[in-house]
């Protein structure tokens, strides 16, 4: 971990302190580690005190200069964000263990979150660009859904309307992943119905499909529809 001056020319300082994930800096200038199961405060010559403790794959940390509440995002088997106050103890705990489920989307869970930023008011900004849908969405301090924008999907996307229904439509939304879309074409919008992870389905027969690899078409055989490559 580095300290730098303010113009970014000269490095301060360098401490060594193994196994960070992210580092955010309080508002009286205390440095704050995250680690994958803890927060410590960086000290002198990369001293480390524990503040919190407990965490689950912790990858991102972030504060909340208003209040100086952190923010943790956790991956792996959590999927959650996590609000601690100023005292360090947990305030509340948004969306369910093991993130959003396949099926029906549900916009209060979260699924691969790669950034995340406090709005001043209690509440925080998220991205997901590993998942379905890429998405960046607002939730108030209770974790209630203010907004949220959709865009940016995968790269040369693949799509196809739902020969039985066309304000269906499926696409392509991340490698691995697909979307389910419900399309309002007198209003040119769409919003996600259901996502789903296609990659390694069948015990791994299943692989990634990328760009102009990822072609499908949604068909029907049988009364059962099915996402024939």
């Amino acid at each position: 971990m580095q300290e730098l001056s303010t113009d970014a020319r000269e490095i301060l300082a360098s401490y060594p302190v193994p196994g960070v994930r992210d580092v955010a800096v309080l508002a009286d200038g205390a440095i704050l580690a995250l680690r994958e199961d803890a927060v410590v405060k960086v000290g002198p010559k990369g001293s480390t005190t524990p503040l919190l403790t407990g965490l689950t794959a912790a990858k991102l940390l972030s504060v909340d200069r208003t209040s100086g509440e952190l923010f943790i995002v956790e991956a792996g088997d959590s999927q959650q964000i996590k609000r601690y106050g100023a005292d360090y103890k947990l305030k509340a705990t948004y969306g369910h263990q093991g993130g959003r489920r396949q099926g029906l989307y549900d916009p209060q869970d979260f699924m691969a979150v790669s950034s995340l930023s406090p709005d001043g008011k209690g509440g925080f900004v998220i991205t997901e660009a590993e998942s379905a849908p890429r998405r960046t969405a607002h939730f108030d301090r209770d974790g209630k859904l203010i907004k949220e924008w959709y865009g940016g999907q995968l790269w040369a996307t693949n799509a196809s309307v739902d020969p039985q229904d066309d304000t269906r439509v499926w696409f392509n939304s991340h490698w691995g992943w697909l979307v389910e879309a419900q399309v309002d074409w007198k209003n040119r919008t769409w919003k996600p119905r259901s996502t789903y992870k296609f990659e390694g389905l069948a015990s791994g027969l299943v692989g990634n499909a990328t760009g102009s690899r990822g072609f499908f078409d949604v068909v029907y055989r049988d009364g059962k529809k099915y996402l024939a490559g």
